[in-house]
């Protein structure tokens, strides 16, 4: 009996001593964090990983298919049919657009950003300097996934407002000159959003119409457009990334276009019309 005791007193010492002995683990501490880690003893230092706002595009144009309307994915260098130009099908080489300054808005109309920022030098102003949000993306069809930067207020939301294109102090930096531009606003050699002699484009489509035209046509658009988006009330977790899911209808988007006669100042002021309602705010998925 005595022996058990002695057994189990050494045992229980030997654990005390262990325990002791142990290295204090160290972690995220924060609750906001999406890398918070409870069992952490000690906080670590810049080792936190904030939540990041998210957005996903699905890409889509509604086409007559055997007498239904059918909606498909919208991709460019494929043919397809436009609603002012039902007869003759359009390709489309590339569309490039610059968009900005996004919102996410609650019920009370209170707005909230990303908390990343970026100082652009920009021309002509004093002080010759501006800081702004840094969520710059070049939309393109095909592209899905955005990041737009780093979000850590939880709330519930419903409506998101955002720019396309660009504020016009923005389009005052040069970044011939400016390294340290966010990558959407530098020299983009795919997109050619850019031009040297004049400056950064919003919105730039490259086309053929009809498919047997040997040249393509090129249409740029200089004026940047306010999207609102309502949707049903959706809520930001703390400690969690969120990704907002967007529709984008090219069929819509093109509406009162005919590629084969249209003058630019005529596409361009469909284009701007057309623009708030290509868009829809399908949902927001928190992970």
């Amino acid at each position: 009996m005595h022996s058990e005791i002695g057994l189990l007193s050494a045992c229980f010492f030997l654990v005390i001593l262990l325990s002791g002995c142990a290295e204090p683990s160290v972690g995220c501490r924060d609750i906001r964090a999406t890398n918070y880690n409870v069992t952490a003893d000690e906080s670590c230092e810049d080792c936190c990983q904030y939540p990041q706002l998210k957005i996903k595009f699905t890409h889509r144009i509604e086409q007559r298919i055997n007498d239904r309307d059918t909606l498909l994915p919208f991709r460019v260098n494929t043919p397809f049919f436009l609603p002012a130009a039902p007869a003759d099908t359009v390709t489309f080489q590339s569309i490039n657009l610059y968009f900005s300054d996004f919102k996410i808005i609650d019920a009370a109309g209170e707005e909230e950003q990303i908390t990343d920022r970026v100082t652009l030098n920009i021309a002509g102003e004093d002080p010759d300097f501006i800081e702004v949000p840094n969520d710059f993306i070049i939309f393109r069809p095909g592209a899905t996934d955005y990041t737009l930067g780093t979000f850590d207020k939880p709330a519930t939301y419903e409506a998101l407002q955002f720019t396309v294109g660009l504020a016009p102090q923005i389009k005052t930096v040069d970044p011939e000159e400016d390294m340290t531009l966010p990558a959407a606003l530098q020299i983009q050699n795919d997109s050619l959003l850019y031009d040297l002699d004049l400056g950064y484009f919003d919105q730039k489509y490259v086309y053929f119409s009809p498919p047997s035209a040997p040249d393509s046509l090129v249409f740029t658009v200089n004026e940047p457009v306010e999207v609102r988006l309502e949707s049903l009330p959706f809520s930001l977790v703390t400690g969690f990334d969120a990704t907002l899911r967007m529709t984008v209808r090219y069929d819509l988007l093109f509406e009162n276009i005919d590629p084969r006669t249209v003058t630019e100042p005529e596409f361009r002021s469909n284009i701007v019309s057309n623009l708030p309602n290509a868009f829809t705010l399908d949902s927001l998925d928190v992970n």
